[in-house]
């Protein structure tokens, strides 16, 4: 049976986009234009670098800025994928149903807008959640969930808006698993996965796999696509775009940003300080053959020491008690008072009572440091093992006010640690915040400074950390920002205040003794000045002179 020639060429040409995406996409897929209609989808230099991208690399992360179209060209990817492929599971999942949804409905439209001939296969599913063809291939869209194609082989994954999908970690020490955990087994058969995103902040799940894949300690293959990719862009439309938008629309929309993109409590340009300090510190005492910290002991090395205590110095320790679940830390730093730098610092899981008889040991070794622990439910438990141990300097308060251990020991009125509420716990951020942009403590953990990274604000409007990391080391770090302000700070002050209302005495005394000196009633013992006697003496020879005025 002879082939027509028009057989043929469709033949031809359907074996030809078989063979290459970027073919298939520029000849055949119409896409919705928002004042042009249905058009050709013509892809720009760098989608059809993309598109190479996806087909070569397992894996593949794409740090983009908005509407380059990475989204449609993705869908098109999808579509060529389960289109010419047999028995293909595409799995797309965002944040949200509606957000996954998204890109289904953009592949189906595209599979509706194509030449009947480039119809290969039938649609035999094809609804809001799946679209299923007649070799076997299917796309599905799902919401975030740990149980998310669990048990399932995927061929391709695709994560959209992956730096904002809740849950997208991997296994934390405590055992609690991801989405991303839960589901790269089932790629293991030579799956491949594409995350597409904008940044959110320097922290989660896309953030690290973009911190890793530019070091090379990971298979990912990282895209940088920044909003001058695009070729219908230039300044002019770019300072357009931004006249309305803040610094952090701008970093998160058009410049790739990480560090400014975050919700983060401290400001991302105060954590990258903080870290470049670091380096620089750890570089200098590398030269100089010494460990950075200076000792790590106690129970599996957690507690860190950079700095010995020093005579006549006075100590701040701030403690965050564990709620005792297996994904939490208790933690403190110890600050010295009068430099203003960390000296100490633990983060562990250890029980109340070691915990307590560890607070009380280096309290004591210290100089007597201030301790000052939250004494909400367990931290009291922890507050009242220190008052029976008799800590001589733990953290006393009367209607609000620090009251010196001394007295709050004995007054049954005050009350002994700090009380972390709803009500306070807005202080408390606002007081780390502040201290971090003042940089008023000189810093030494990476371990604090990482927890910066993670501590964000909610939607609810509330500071914690991201789901699945920790603040321990954050909360107490902002307990001693706040108590060092409150005692020594205004100790600090009130000692100068002091000072200088003494200093102004002295020099007021002076001022009025030589104020007296010209007063008419002159007593034998006042030290007059010589303009005065003067004048007295020239009163007593004119006298003398016109005498006979006077008799006459």
């Amino acid at each position: 049976m002879k082939i027509s020639s028009k057989t043929q060429k469709i033949r031809s040409e359907q074996l030809k986009c078989a063979k290459d995406p970027i073919y298939f996409i520029n000849n055949y897929v119409r896409i919705s234009h928002p004042t042009r209609g249905l058009i050709p989808f013509k892809l720009f230099d760098f989608q059809e670098e993309m598109v190479k991208s996806f087909q070569q690399d397992r894996f593949n992360l794409v740090l983009k800025s908005r509407q380059l179209g990475l989204s449609t060209v993705t869908a098109a990817y999808i579509l060529w994928f389960i289109l010419f492929r047999r028995s293909k599971n595409v799995i797309v999942i965002a944040t949200k149903q509606a957000t996954a949804q998204l890109m289904l409905n953009k592949v189906q439209q595209m599979y509706r807008d194509l030449p009947e001939e480039m119809k290969i296969v039938k649609a035999v599913t094809n609804n809001t959640k799946q679209l299923s063809l007649e070799n076997d291939s299917k796309l599905q869209a799902l919401a975030t969930s740990s149980e998310t194609a669990r048990g399932e082989a995927i061929s391709l994954l695709v994560l959209d808006e992956a730096a904002h999908i809740e849950g997208l970690e991997d296994n934390s020490e405590s055992g609690a698993t991801g989405i991303w955990a839960a589901i790269y087994p089932a790629l293991s058969t030579g799956g491949s996965c594409i995350a597409i995103s904008t940044p959110s902040g320097a922290a989660g799940w896309f953030y690290d796999h973009c911190i890793d894949a530019e070091k090379e300690e990971n298979d990912f293959k990282l895209t940088k696509l920044m909003w001058h990719q695009h070729p219908d862009r230039d300044e002019a439309w770019y300072k357009k775009e931004t006249r309305n938008m803040t610094r952090k629309q701008i970093a998160q929309e058009l410049l790739c940003s990480f560090n400014a993109s975050g919700a983060t409590v401290v400001d991302p340009d105060d954590i990258m300080e903080y870290e470049a300090y670091l380096n620089s510190y750890r570089d200098a005492r590398k030269k100089v053959k010494n460990s950075e910290p200076l000792a790590k002991t106690f129970i599996e090395r957690k507690l860190w020491v950079w700095r010995e205590p020093e005579e006549g110095h006075r100590y701040l320790l701030a403690a965050d008690v564990a709620r005792g679940d297996a994904a939490d830390y208790s933690a403190f730093g110890i600050f010295d008072a009068d430099t203003q730098e960390q000296v100490a610092e633990y983060q562990g899981k250890i029980t109340y009572d070691v915990y307590a008889n560890l607070l009380n040991e280096i309290g004591i070794k210290y100089n007597n440091a201030l301790v000052v622990v939250e004494n909400n439910n367990i931290g009291w438990t922890v507050l009242d093992l220190l008052i029976k141990m008799k800590y001589p300097n733990l953290y006393y308060t009367k209607n609000g006010e620090y009251v010196p251990a001394a007295r709050g020991r004995y007054d049954a009125t005050c009350v002994a640690g700090w009380n972390n509420n709803s009500a306070t716990r807005p202080m408390l951020i606002a007081k780390l915040e502040e201290c971090c942009r003042k940089k008023l403590f000189l810093l030494r953990s990476d371990r604090l400074v990482s927890e910066f990274r993670t501590f964000v604000w909610k939607n609810n409007g509330r500071a914690d950390a991201l789901k699945g990391r920790n603040d321990d080391l954050v909360v107490s770090f902002a307990l001693a920002c706040l108590v060092y302000e409150t005692v020594f700070e205004i100790n600090k002050a009130k000692i100068s205040e002091t000072k200088a209302l003494l200093s102004g005495i002295r020099k007021n005394s002076t001022i009025f003794d030589s104020a007296m000196k010209p007063v008419t009633t002159v007593g034998p013992s006042l030290n007059r000045n010589s303009n005065y006697d003067n004048k007295i003496k020239e009163q007593k020879e004119n006298h003398s002179k016109y005498s006979w005025i006077y008799k006459g």
